[in-house]
């Protein structure tokens, strides 16, 4: 009911409990100069092992503070008062300190309870364990668009490099886990995700998810790639992330293709879609949200084209990624070399998949057609942001005209309409392609969902030769393809929408099979 079988960080349960034992200690006894300094000690320990911030584990410090001034300000106060004046010092130390202080660390309890630091609940089988990187790929990207109606941030760009992360195979064993969110930017991330994914109410306090600056990814940073005996090239995954996303909160998904025997390289995207991007300047590049005026204007046009345009400097920083892992599969960079990672000779560049989540499926099918990959692992892709043409091939209108469910949505008009039926290029049909729905975008109708599913269902994807498959993900929310609804108390969770009423674990384990099952059908075939 509480936490939905998310796993709290142990460690972190041990000192909670040891801290709110010896608060209440301190409380019910009697004062002394020892209790005094077990206080202090008390509250310099919790805030050493929650990262040496009051905020990190504010459930437990932020009830500190006034306990804190209860207990060594106005204690010695209220206890010389009453002897002064000949009251009975017990008496007045119970109703003025003793209660406010006992209710202090119940309500201290009860926020560890419902805000644990939690730990992402990786259960699936593992062939091998993971190393982790953060590097900058040298990139080569010029991109200029002239549509009319594009916000001017979204018109051109010249990219020397794309931030990524890095999630590969490695025969090293843990010792020093990961922390989930990179701790240099991790601030950064909780103030953005807080400033546009929260209520509005709670919209300033982003210290409310500073216990996720705790979470910790069982894996190496900067191990060595390794291989079994015998084994071959590892498959690469180019993974893009969703509006509002980065590298750091996909990590379900990328650590269990990476366990099974996959390099994956998540992009963080410069568009300025993500919370937060780390340069290689040493500056970091905040979330955008010029083109959600328009949105709020009631300028849905203007907003889609913009989008679209978006979607295509995205895929260019996908494919950049992509090429430089090919590359680096011939020679090491600087980057690496300085860490001990060498890839040289260890990635199958025959074999690679794209894969994306929300605007990242939306890119990663799109950057299918400029630069063909072995399959497309599509989640909740938004359709209405795909530029013409993937539109004009996914949606074909041979294909779409003998469906039941309605497209028009598609089209802004008739000109686009004979512009979509003269198209004559590359179709996204003739790439194997994997589609996960959410069970919320599917039940509303959301991004073609139905009209997609229909569609499959009368076999009219694919080129007949191409596994071209639709599937919704029963129960799931369009977030839940994402580590968010696993980081987050699920009674929160469920009461924000963010997750839906099973399990976020069973959502997560259905998406990695349906994938992985796709995968695995794909190298039979």
């Amino acid at each position: 009911m509480i936490w939905g079988g998310l796993r709290p960080i142990l460690s972190h349960v041990i000192i909670d409990s040891w801290t709110l034992f010896g608060l209440g200690y301190v409380v019910v006894t009697k004062p002394s100069t020892g209790k005094a300094f077990l206080l202090v000690v008390i509250a310099a320990l919790s805030v050493f092992f929650t990262g040496s911030s009051f905020t990190n584990r504010w459930s437990i410090t932020f009830p500190m503070i006034p306990l804190l001034a209860l207990q060594l300000v106005i204690r010695p106060i209220v206890y010389r008062s009453a002897q002064k004046n000949g009251q009975n010092r017990s008496l007045c130390g119970t109703y003025m300190v003793g209660l406010p202080s006992i209710l202090l660390v119940l309500i201290a309890a009860a926020l560890a309870v419902l805000f644990p630091a939690i730990e992402l609940p990786l259960a699936f089988p593992s062939k091998y364990n993971v190393g982790v990187v953060d590097v900058f790929l040298p990139a080569d990207i010029v991109y200029k668009t002239d549509a009319p109606g594009v916000h001017q941030d979204a018109r051109k760009k010249t990219v020397d490099h794309v931030t990524v992360r890095i999630l590969y195979p490695t025969l090293e064993e843990p010792n020093d886990p990961v922390y989930q969110l990179k701790p240099e930017t991790a601030e950064h991330f909780c103030y953005e995700t807080m400033k546009y994914g929260a209520p509005p109410p709670l919209r300033k306090y982003d210290w409310m998810l500073h216990n996720w600056r705790l979470a910790k990814l069982p894996a190496t940073r900067n191990a060595p790639p390794t291989m079994s005996n015998n084994e071959q090239p590892f498959p690469i995954v180019a993974f893009s992330h969703g509006l509002g996303g980065n590298a750091e909160i996909y990590s379900y998904q990328t650590l269990s293709l990476a366990a099974s025997g996959h390099v994956v390289v998540v992009v963080e995207h410069t568009d300025g879609s993500g919370p937060v991007v780390s340069r290689q300047d040493g500056t970091v590049l905040l979330r955008q949200t010029r083109v959600e005026e328009d949105w709020h204007n009631g300028d849905l046009e203007n907003y889609r084209k913009t989008r679209r345009a978006m979607v295509e400097f995205r895929s260019q920083e996908l494919l950049a990624a992509v090429n430089a892992m090919k590359a680096i599969n011939e020679q090491n960079i600087p980057a690496l070399e300085s860490l001990g990672i060498d890839f040289v000779g260890k990635l199958n560049v025959d074999e690679i998949h794209y894969m994306g989540h929300s605007f990242g499926a939306a890119t990663a099918l799109y950057a299918g057609l400029q630069q063909r990959p072995t399959s497309i692992l599509a989640h909740d892709p938004v359709s209405g942001w795909l530029p013409d043409q993937v539109r004009y091939t996914l949606y074909d209108l041979a294909r779409v005209e003998r469906a039941a469910a309605n497209y028009s949505y598609y089209w802004v008009d008739d000109e686009e309409l004979e512009k979509s039926a003269e198209y004559l290029g590359p179709s996204i049909h003739d790439i194997p392609t994997l589609i996960l729905f959410s069970h919320e975008w599917h039940s509303q109708d959301w991004e073609g969902a139905q009209l997609l599913m229909d569609m499959s269902a009368r076999n009219l994807l694919g080129n007949g030769s191409t596994k071209f498959q639709v599937q919704v993900i029963d129960g799931a929310t369009h977030n839940e393809f994402s580590d968010t609804s696993m980081m987050t108390p699920t009674w929160l969770a469920r009461a924000t929408g963010l997750t839906g009423e099973r399990p976020p674990m069973d959502t997560a384990w259905d998406v990695r099979k349906a994938t992985w099952e796709f995968l695995k059908d794909l190298r039979v075939k």
